[in-house]
C-alpha cells in the first residue's frame, strides 16, 4: 500500500520543518527570560538540597535524589504507558477507518484499561506538575527519561518500517531541507 506523503513535505506540515523552528522559538524565549534576569532571581535554577515539593522542604542529600531517581523511573513507566495505551485506543477502539472491528478485549475489559488510563493520566499529572514546579532538576530526570523511552518505544516501530524512496523531495538533511522549503537562501560562493 503506497501512502501519500506530500502532505508531510509543504512547509507548514513538515515533521521536520516544525521541529526546527520549535527549536528556534524556544531560544528566543529563553533569551529573552535571561534577558530580563528571570534565571538569577529564582531558586528553580538550582541543583540540590533544600528543595520544596508539594509543600514540603526537603534537606536530605538521600531523599532528594532518591526522589530524582523515583522521578525518572516514574516517567519511564509513563511513556510507556502513553505510547501504548494512547495509540491503541484512538487506533484500535475509537477509530471508524479501523479494519479490525474485532476488540482485543472483551467490551468491558475495554472500558476499563480506557478509564484506568484516564484515572492514570490525572494522578501522573499532579505528580508531574508537583515535580516541574519545584526545580529544574527535576525537569532534567523527566527530559532524561523522555528521551529513553521515547526512542526504544519508537524504534521498535521504526525498525520494521521501510522508508519511502518513491517521494521526493522529502530529504533527511535539515539544511537542504530549509533551503528548499525557502527558510534560508542559498547563494553559491
Amino acid at each position: 500500500m503506497i501512502y501519500n506523503n506530500n502532505f508531510f513535505n509543504s512547509r507548514t506540515t513538515s515533521p521536520l520543518v516544525s521541529i526546527c523552528n520549535a527549536y528556534i522559538y524556544m531560544t528566543v524565549v529563553v533569551g529573552l527570560l535571561a534577558s530580563m534576569g528571570l534565571y538569577e532571581k529564582s531558586n528553580f535554577f538550582t541543583w540540590g538540597t533544600p528543595v520544596t515539593f508539594m509543600n514540603i522542604t526537603i534537606t536530605d542529600n538521600t531523599k532528594y535524589y532518591s526522589m530524582l531517581t523515583l522521578f525518572f523511573l516514574h516517567k519511564l513507566v509513563n511513556n510507556w504507558v502513553k505510547y501504548v495505551v494512547y495509540p491503541w485506543i484512538i487506533n484500535c477502539v475509537q477509530d471508524p477507518k479501523s479494519n479490525n472491528e474485532t476488540l482485543i478485549y472483551s467490551k468491558k475489559m475495554t472500558l476499563l484499561i480506557i478509564n484506568m488510563y484516564t484515572l492514570y493520566t490525572e494522578l501522573d499529572m499532579v505528580l508531574i506538575v508537583s515535580g516541574i514546579i519545584s526545580q529544574g532538576s527535576f525537569v532534567v530526570m523527566i527530559v532524561l527519561a523522555n528521551l529513553i523511552s521515547t526512542n526504544i518505544i519508537n524504534w521498535n516501530y521504526i525498525k520494521s518500517r521501510n522508508i519511502c524512496s518513491t517521494i521526493e523531495p522529502y530529504n533527511y538533511n535539515i539544511r537542504e531541507t530549509l533551503i528548499r522549503e525557502g527558510f534560508v537562501s542559498y547563494s553559491p560562493q
